[in-house]
């Protein structure tokens, strides 16, 4: 064989072509439908974003208004997590806010900020608090931790935080009426 025109790459080596570079022993190739990298991902399996969203974009029945309907269950996670924050689950509250915030449904610009079509997370809790109830101290408190909550940081909060929180909260709501 010439050393100056190796066989075509595509063509089948026959039985009698040089091994070297490139050309291995006809023993030691890979065989049809083998891998180069046996632990490697399977072949015919998903990897995490695809099965993610195929589970996400499956079907499921739920009944809306007492009427049974389908829908994908990441509309199912959604309409419970709307369904948790107007039954006013504080968590839950959160993150709403926090979904609308990353799929850009809040405009976060300093400059734009009196037209926000969201209010602050803060303003939930607070408007439907007497703060007269609270002294001053408690006041400053649920201030910071009303901070926390509006920079979008809810789960930043440790447990005695969101228990002080809840506390404050049902010491301002103590005197309002329903």
């Amino acid at each position: 064989m010439d050393d100056q025109n190796p066989p075509n790459k595509g063509a089948a080596p026959s039985d009698d072509y040089e091994v070297g570079y490139a050309r291995p022993p006809k023993h030691s190739r890979f065989k049809p439908g083998q891998s180069g990298c046996p632990q490697g991902r399977r072949k015919g399996s998903l990897n995490w974003k695809t099965l993610v969203e195929r589970k996400l974009t499956e079907k499921v029945s739920r009944s809306k208004g007492g009427k049974p309907c389908k829908m994908t269950k990441c509309e199912a996670l959604v309409q419970t997590l709307i369904d948790k924050a107007i039954d006013g689950e504080a968590r839950a509250v959160a993150a709403l806010f926090n979904l609308a915030d990353r799929v850009g449904l809040v405009d976060n610009s300093e400059a734009d900020s009196e037209s926000r079509q969201f209010i602050r997370v803060s303003d939930a809790f607070i408007e439907c608090i007497d703060t007269a109830l609270l002294s001053p101290l408690e006041q400053a408190e649920l201030a910071g931790l009303a901070h926390i909550i509006d920079r979008g940081d809810f789960t930043a909060l440790d447990t005695s935080q969101f228990e002080r929180l809840k506390v404050l909260i049902a010491k301002g709501h103590a005197g309002t009426v329903n």
